[in-house]
C-alpha cells in the first residue's frame, strides 16, 4: 500500500512540475514552444519609385526578444551589398532604369534564416 501511495505522490509531483506556465521554453529550434517569439525583421521604406541616379537610405526594424539574430544580410537583386553585420541602415544607389529588389535577411546563431523582408524599387 505504501508503494502505491508513493507512486501516486510521485506522479502528481511530476505533473505539477511540468507546468509550462512555471517553466517557459525559450527554444529557437521549437517555434511551437510556450512563450517563444521568433525574431522578425522589416525594411523601410517598403515599395517606392525613384529617379535614375537617386540614393535611398533603407532602415531595418529588428525585433529579437531572445537575441538569437547574429547578423544581418542586405541584398540588391540577389547580390550582397556589404559584409554581414548587425548594421540596420544602408544607402543604395540606383543608376539604371528598371525594377530592383532590396532584401534584408536576419541570420540566427545557427546560421539559419530567422526572418526576412523585401522592398521593391522602381527607378525611372
Amino acid at each position: 500500500m505504501r508503494i502505491i501511495i508513493l507512486i501516486i505522490t510521485l506522479l502528481i509531483s511530476l505533473r505539477c512540475s511540468s507546468d509550462e506556465s512555471l517553466y517557459p521554453r525559450i527554444n529557437p529550434y521549437d517555434p511551437d514552444g510556450a512563450y517563444y517569439q521568433p525574431a522578425t525583421i522589416a525594411i523601410f521604406p517598403k515599395d517606392t519609385t525613384v529617379a535614375v541616379g537617386d540614393t535611398i537610405t533603407f532602415v531595418a526594424a529588428l525585433a529579437d526578444e531572445y537575441e538569437v539574430v547574429e547578423r544581418i544580410v542586405w541584398e540588391k537583386d540577389g547580390v550582397r551589398l556589404e559584409a554581414d553585420s548587425m548594421q540596420q541602415v544602408v544607402r543604395v544607389g540606383f543608376g539604371e532604369t528598371n525594377k530592383s529588389q532590396i532584401v534584408i535577411i536576419a541570420i540566427n546563431f545557427a546560421g539559419l534564416r530567422a526572418s526576412s523582408d523585401t522592398a521593391l524599387v522602381t527607378n525611372e
